[in-house]
């Protein structure tokens, strides 16, 4: 994984700051960064199932390796970050996790469908986007706490 910063402010990143190494023998498949962690997703199989590796960015980007685990079996098909240092996780079984900043996990939603490969949260409107990459369509949950929490809200199509 290489990290470019811009050459001054405010211009485009060209510059390489750092290059990270996955873990031996990991397929890096995802990544995000969110609230100072980055995390990223395999498809190799640790243990129960896929993994999920995370560091925090300030010592990964000065010189140290990654230094979480996240328990097997969650691996990840898309990854996003909220504001307040939690990591929305797709994860093999269609399932959308949250992982928290102390690296519990709690269920979001199950999808009705297979073959998420992208998800965008908006903190501001309190949606979560999951992409139905074969249906063809985008599907809006609700992020915003109480009765309409982890609720399918809207379905948008798109055009092949």
């Amino acid at each position: 994984m290489n990290v470019y910063g811009p050459a001054k402010r405010y211009d485009a990143p060209s510059v390489l700051l750092r290059t990270a190494t996955p873990f031996p023998g990991d397929n890096m498949n995802r990544m995000t960064v969110g609230a100072g962690v980055i995390m990223y997703g395999t498809t190799n199989a640790v243990g129960a199932g896929p993994i999920i590796r995370l560091s925090s960015a300030s010592t990964l980007l000065q010189g140290a390796a990654f230094d979480s685990t996240i328990p097997p079996g969650i691996g990840a098909s898309a990854l996003t970050p909220d504001n307040l240092g939690n990591i929305y996780v797709v994860d093999g079984t269609n399932t959308v996790f949250i992982e928290h900043p102390d690296l519990s996990a709690t269920t979001f939603v199950t999808l009705p469908f297979a073959g998420c490969f992208g998800i965008a949260l908006d903190s501001v409107h309190q949606h979560l986007y999951v992409s139905n990459t074969f249906g063809n369509q985008i599907l809006v949950y609700s992020t915003k706490p109480g009765a309409t929490y982890g609720t399918l809200i809207h379905t948008i199509p798109t055009t092949g």
